[in-house]
């Protein structure tokens, strides 16, 4: 099975690493790139399968990396959040009803 690798050597780099790894933990793969002539087939620099996809983005996730826009499941808590002190704003400052202390 093939294995992708997300790794940081240092704390203070601002890099990621990506080693890509057979089932003996081997490194075995080199992406090379290289710039495609107008018209020419543009092949996948890799094609890997959706459980190694999950892998990939778990690592990204370990490693600090978050997405860009908030979605997902973090996004929408944070915007959950959000709402529910706008509603109690409302709820005790602007329609001044008081809060239960008892609870």
């Amino acid at each position: 099975m093939t294995e992708l690798r997300i790794y940081r050597d240092s704390i203070f780099e601002d890099a990621l690493k990506v080693a890509i790894m057979d089932s003996n933990k081997r490194m075995y793969g080199k992406i090379i790139f290289r710039k495609y002539n107008a018209g020419e087939i543009i092949q996948p620099a890799c094609i890997i399968q959706r459980d190694e996809a999950q892998a990939l983005m778990d690592q990204l996730w370990n490693c600090g990396i978050r997405p860009t826009e908030g979605t997902g499941s973090a996004g929408s808590l944070a915007a959950t959040e959000r709402h529910l002190k706008d509603l109690q704003r409302i709820t005790f400052h602007t329609l001044k009803i008081p809060k239960d202390e008892t609870k």
